[in-house]
């Protein structure tokens, strides 16, 4: 990632997704700032050991490493929610008046698929895809009886 490659122009402005606080969903970054910013990524989360090897990395393979560090930290945060509800289980949470387990199901505490989803901003759910499909439909049904109430086949 040689920056000099990058660069359009000193204080060239483009939008790029920041790492550091997933809560930002996008502010404007210089290449320079970008890049300072992706060269101490490198050193902090993918294991690079030296500035050349940082260097040397494609954006492609930045990007996808980073995505890669993003999931294993994901499968670790699913991890220890798994790991807290098979402790609920042998010291169970008893809803005093009912009797009834607070949590009965690891996805009452962990959905991972949503988890996933807000990380990688932009991608639907499974559960939003199914509500939009059905959405569709409904508005195509309703084309369809508008359609033969005009006397169409």
């Amino acid at each position: 990632m040689d920056e000099t490659n990058y660069e359009e122009s000193e204080g060239a402005q483009r939008p790029v997704r920041s790492q550091r606080n997933e809560s930002e969903s996008r502010r404007q970054l210089t290449s320079r700032e970008f890049f300072k910013e992706a060269y101490e990524n490198c050193f902090r989360y993918l294991n690079v050991g030296s500035l050349r090897e940082a260097k040397e990395m494609t954006l492609g393979e930045y990007f996808l490493r980073m995505r890669a560090y993003i999931l294993k930290q994901l499968d670790e945060q699913e991890r220890l929610y798994n790991q807290a509800w098979l402790v609920a289980r042998v010291f169970p949470a008893v809803d005093a008046k009912t009797g009834e387990y607070v949590v009965t199901d690891i996805a009452d505490v962990f959905d991972r698929e949503k988890r996933e989803a807000e990380i990688f901003r932009g991608q639907p759910t499974k559960e939003e895809q199914k509500s939009d499909a059905f959405r569709r439909l409904m508005r195509v049904k309703e084309r369809q009886e508008a359609f033969r109430k005009r006397g169409g086949d």
